[in-house]
């Protein structure tokens, strides 16, 4: 799958007509430790052997591949493919999302890589990258769940993340492979035709129904508020406190006594501090739900 993957992507970079048209990650994916280790060690001959395709003559067929792979990397490295393992107590290279460019291969635990899908990744992946490896993992990635019946929460995940990316933005795909060599005993034939991609999200029907054509067409707005005291506090508390109080005030505003305001903080301290801030002012009478 992964040396497949690697000729077509070649493919698609050289040839105009077809660019853009296969992934540039590949992210294999599988339940297994030892499965894991051992895909890395095959990719890691795969691009030893790109490597020398320029001295050596026996792989001159591959060096095509290796000018495509060097041609599409702003910054490209000794053969143009990073590969990057995700395992516990296995410690990310980074190389995958350092450069967005640069076609990589991820190879990964559910655990390790369905968590960063999800803007929560594991491992000590700091708040400021977890929105780029969300991105990177979501978009332009061709997703190869192997072992799939070990996995059935994060199958039918993918098959919700393949069903929102085909509604979406179509010049960066978003693909799943499943190889098991394991039928799940309980899929039925009405299960399997929900897991298609034939049907749309949404119908003639649907588009035609005022409120659905309301939620679809409303204006969003987005506007930045910096807490310039939070910014220069030097504890946490200090910082947590500020913060609180700037949301607070700032939700209480939006919500103008008469509207419903949804607050989210990337801490639970944070959470428990807002709400206290928002008891302390507003009107005994008002409503609020934590």
């Amino acid at each position: 799958m992964i040396a497949v993957w690697l000729a077509g992507l070649g493919v698609s970079i050289l040839e105009p007509a077809r660019y853009g048209r296969i992934p540039r990650r590949l992210a294999y994916v599988v339940d297994r430790r030892v499965v894991v280790d051992q895909a890395t060690d095959e990719v890691e001959r795969l691009r030893e052997r790109l490597g020398r395709c320029v001295e050596d003559e026996s792989l001159i067929a591959i060096r095509p591949i290796l000018a495509a792979f060097m041609q599409a990397a702003t910054v490209p490295d000794d053969c143009g493919v990073v590969v990057s393992t995700l395992r516990g107590k296995f410690a990310d290279n980074h190389a995958w999302h350092l450069d967005p460019s640069r076609p990589a291969i991820i190879v990964g635990t559910v655990d390790m890589i369905g968590s960063r899908m999800l803007f929560s990744g594991y491992g000590g992946v700091g708040r400021n990258w977890r929105s780029l490896q969300a991105g990177l993992l979501l978009r332009d990635t061709w997703v190869v769940l192997d072992e799939a019946h070990l996995a059935p929460s994060f199958e039918s995940l993918l098959t919700a993340m393949e069903l929102h990316a085909r509604c979406g933005i179509s010049l960066c795909p978003f693909g799943v492979t499943r190889m098991s060599a394991t039928l799940a005993v309980n899929h039925s034939h009405t299960d399997l035709k929900m897991a298609t991609l034939d049907e749309p999200l949404f119908g003639p029907a649907d588009i035609k129904d005022s409120r659905v054509t309301k939620r679809l067409n409303a204006a969003k707005s987005l506007r930045f508020v910096l807490a310039q005291a939070a910014a220069s506090a030097s504890k946490p508390a200090e910082q947590r406190a500020v913060m609180a109080d700037k949301m607070a005030r700032e939700a209480i505003m939006l919500a103008g006594g008469k509207g419903a305001v949804v607050v989210f903080a990337d801490t639970v301290d944070l959470v428990k501090a807002v709400k206290v801030e928002i008891e302390k002012n507003i009107p005994r009478d008002g409503r609020i739900g934590f």
